[in-house]
């Protein structure tokens, strides 16, 4: 078989005009050249650095990664190029290995020219080595300055990022002192466990079942979360986009994986590493200014959403479940109960907004109705629903609240109208019935309001995409009298991202309906998808 001329290309490209205007581990990317006369500028390649024959070869993570890099090259072609449309083309039929072209479709390009046909527009831009060079370096600056939050489009126009207006309460402090607190509990856990606890072996194969995790295997579960995030902030502060863990898939393997790796270490390496990685882990978070962890348009790539999210995930949120399930299978129920409340109180103490309580309640209220407590349950859960009226309907199906049923009370705190006047509407439907409906006289418009590098890996099939983020500046795209389906991952159902979209089109007067399960659901029953070739 003869070898493969682009795996063998790499090192040449830094002497080609614009040389690689952009890499990360999996991809790199150049600026097409010709080579005798001019070239079509705004033509790029995007290739794999490994041979991967094609898009179906990639791994789920690494086409998320391809995705990620794809959104961000084509948003700073557009901008750079004042081109109406990106075009994402892959063919690799003539050469077989992955390579995706990105071509600029420039205002006024009559339309027998689109798509494959773009370069042959007699009045296309045409550039040489010198053109090529300088729109090189202005797509460097642009996905440079993207990530560290102050973009100026080099057509001028757009809205300046970083720019934006925040609560003026530092929150920083608040939230290394969250990030402490659960360090603290950990440890008070640990040092609460005999020897034959700490030196318990879980069973093979059970890598993503909890009820088989042992103590060492929750440690080492949340040591390499933590690791994992602190290595996405590192890659943050590179001007990179890390990568997300959106699909479940991806999750359970890195759950497997971590408790193979760690299943024969001693207890006193993992808790010694442990130690390390939390250090190493605030070390990275103190590196982050108080705008780059609260300002929900400082990341372009975070879509909206705010970066001390994530870091409170995995240093908050997700290690203090962990915990907890861990104390509970011990048989420390007190123990547990503790580190809720605890926890209750010291996200009141912090200046997170009252949604925050709102969830810290509702976990709580869950363990209380899950493990014989249903007076505590009953106590706290009437202030989790007022400070996040979106559980309400949560809490009317969750498994969690199974024995609060039949109680009264329970009935009362779900019927009182006072709490009812804050629930936003919400009204689901179910893959099927869109499926039927997407097949009728007035199919729905679906909106995909999940990031554009999770819409580009796989979505319903003809859904567009508008990122939750970006929804209020592109209601002009959504006609009034068009029925509308919005949908996320829905992996926080009550709270979801394609919840929150359908309650701001309500506002606006939209009939909107949200995917019951989200995408995964849809994939799950095998409605039809696609992944995007055009952006």
């Amino acid at each position: 078989m003869d070898a493969c001329p682009f795996c063998t290309t790499y090192k040449d490209l830094p002497s080609t005009p614009g040389g690689i205007l952009f890499e990360d581990r999996l991809v790199y990317v150049h600026h097409y050249c010709r080579d005798e006369g001019p070239s079509y500028l705004g033509h790029l390649l995007l290739k794999t650095k490994r041979h991967v024959p094609g898009l179906a070869d990639l791994t789920e993570a690494e086409g998320q990664a391809v995705g990620q890099s794809i959104a961000r090259l084509s948003k700073a072609l557009q901008a750079c190029t004042g081109a109406e449309k990106i075009y994402v083309e892959a063919y690799y039929e003539v050469v077989p290995h992955l390579h995706l072209h990105l071509l600029a479709r420039y205002p006024e390009t009559p339309q027998e020219y689109w798509r494959w046909k773009i370069g042959e527009w007699p009045q296309a831009p045409q550039g040489g080595p010198t053109e090529i060079a300088a729109l090189c370096e202005r797509l460097q600056a642009y996905l440079a300055q993207t990530v560290r939050g102050s973009v100026e489009p080099h057509h001028g126009k757009g809205i300046m990022k970083g720019q934006h207006s925040m609560n003026t309460t530092p929150m920083k402090p608040h939230i290394l002192a969250l990030l402490h607190f659960t360090r603290q509990q950990e440890v008070q856990l640990i040092a609460n466990l005999s020897d034959a606890e700490r030196n318990a072996t879980g069973i093979p194969n059970a890598g993503t079942t909890k009820d088989a995790w042992t103590v060492k295997d929750f440690l080492a579960n949340m040591l390499r979360w933590k690791e994992l995030q602190t290595q996405n902030l590192a890659i943050v502060q590179r001007g990179e986009v890390p990568p997300v863990w959106t699909d479940m898939e991806v999750v359970h393997q890195i759950n497997s994986e971590t408790f193979t790796r760690y299943r024969t270490s001693t207890f006193q390496a993992i808790e010694e590493e442990a130690e390390h990685v939390f250090n190493a882990f605030i070390t990275q978070v103190e590196r982050m200014s108080e705008e780059e962890l609260n300002d929900p348009h400082y990341y372009a790539w975070l879509e909206g959403a705010r970066l001390r999210n994530e870091v409170l995930n995995y240093g908050l949120w997700l290690p203090c479940n962990q915990l907890t399930i861990c104390a509970l299978q011990l048989g420390k129920k007190q123990l547990a109960f503790q580190l809720q409340e605890a926890l209750v109180q010291a996200v009141r103490q912090s200046t997170l907004p009252d949604e925050g309580v709102g969830v810290a309640l509702y976990n709580m209220v869950c363990f209380y109705a899950t493990n014989g407590e249903p007076e505590k349950a009953l106590h706290h859960l009437p202030e989790a629903l007022r400070l996040r009226p979106t559980l309400v309907e949560v809490s009317k199906r969750d498994s969690d609240l199974e024995s609060l049923r039949a109680n009264p009370a329970f009935q009362a705190i779900l019927t009182d109208p006072v709490l009812l006047a804050r629930v936003p509407l919400s009204d689901l439907v179910k893959p099927h019935d869109l499926h039927t409906s997407l097949r009728g006289e007035v199919p729905p418009l679906v909106i995909d309001v999940r990031g554009s590098a999770e819409y580009v890996v796989g979505h319903v099939a003809g859904a567009v995409n508008i990122p939750l983020g970006t929804l209020e500046s592109q209601l002009s795209q959504i006609p009034h009298e068009r029925p509308v389906v919005t949908y996320c991952n829905m992996h926080n159902r009550g709270a979801s991202r394609g919840e929150q979209a359908a309650a701001q089109l309500r506002e606006q007067g939209y009939q909107v309906r949200t995917l019951d399960g989200g995408y995964p659901a849809w994939k799950e029953q095998s409605f039809p998808v696609e992944a995007a070739l055009q952006v």
